[in-house]
């Protein structure tokens, strides 16, 4: 279990003290300094916030299809953006964004006004699916998963080569759960690639 440090750390280079931050904002990516994301998550609901206003100004005039590509534009990409990193921060922090995201959807096919009748809003599932529109935990699972892959396959910057190994590279006989990946750093992996297909 992490417990907090009950002194201050001081880094020191060339005999210069380096001054501490809460948080620093590097490649476009907020690193704080407990790694929680909440000033990365904060910063960008913020910017979310403001392009779904701008989305409720031009729903009246554009169809859905121009609206997600709006939302794909003015969101979305905020969304992917290093998501590989701060995705993986506490549900209570990501619950921020998703609210967002469902205001967003709900917006979008006007199903973002109360019935008559005092009720609950319309259930954002269904409207995630007909809009064809994935929900932050799948954005995160997608490009972790394309990471992974990237790196199985080679595509990806060499450092991240040797990160992760099929199993069937750890065993020497066939197991059942032979496509397994695992995080490795030492040894490299065994993977040829045949047309489209991947090949162990």
């Amino acid at each position: 279990m992490n417990k907090p440090l009950d002194h201050n750390v001081t880094l020191v280079i060339n005999k210069k003290a380096i001054a501490e931050e809460s948080y620093i904002k590097y490649l476009g990516v907020l690193i704080d300094c407990h790694l929680n994301w909440k000033q990365h998550i904060l910063s960008i609901s913020k910017k979310i916030s403001r392009s779904i206003g701008i989305m409720y100004k031009l729903r009246n005039f554009m169809n859905t299809n121009l609206l997600k590509n709006i939302y794909y534009s003015l969101i979305y990409s905020y969304l992917v953006y290093g998501i590989e990193t701060w995705g993986s921060a506490c549900e209570t922090e990501l619950k921020k964004i998703l609210i967002l995201q469902k205001k967003a959807v709900r917006m979008m096919t006007y199903n973002d006004k109360y019935p008559v009748i005092p009720g609950p809003l319309t259930p954002s599932g269904p409207i995630f699916k007909e809009l064809g529109l994935l929900k932050i935990e799948d954005i995160f699972t997608l490009f972790v998963s394309k990471f992974i892959l990237s790196c199985l396959l080679r595509t990806s910057p060499s450092i991240f080569h040797l990160w992760f190994i099929l199993s069937i590279d750890v065993h020497n006989h066939n197991t059942r759960l032979n496509s397994i990946v695992h995080g490795r750093h030492r040894q490299r992996p065994r993977v040829e690639i045949v047309g489209n297909k991947l090949r162990n």
